[in-house]
């Protein structure tokens, strides 16, 4: 299989570790400019990193958690 993504811009999502950057590494050989995001911070940081490294074209994109909220039914 071939990926055909030249200069196509794409966001990964739980990039940092396992499939995501897998994904990642594959995507980038493939010449796609790449979005990096992943709660863990410095897990992305460093693919990025390693990405940049290799001659990609990555850059990370901002990930958080959501507050945690309480329902009507939950109080």
């Amino acid at each position: 299989m071939s990926i055909h993504c030249k200069d196509k811009v794409v966001l990964i999502t739980g990039a940092a570790k396992g499939i995501g950057a897998a994904a990642c590494h594959a995507l980038a050989a493939a010449g796609a400019k790449l979005a990096v995001s992943d709660i863990d911070q410095d897990a992305g940081r460093a693919l990025c990193e390693a990405l940049r490294a290799a001659g990609a074209d990555a850059g990370r994109a901002a990930a958080g958690r959501r507050p945690q909220t309480r329902t009507a039914a939950a109080t």
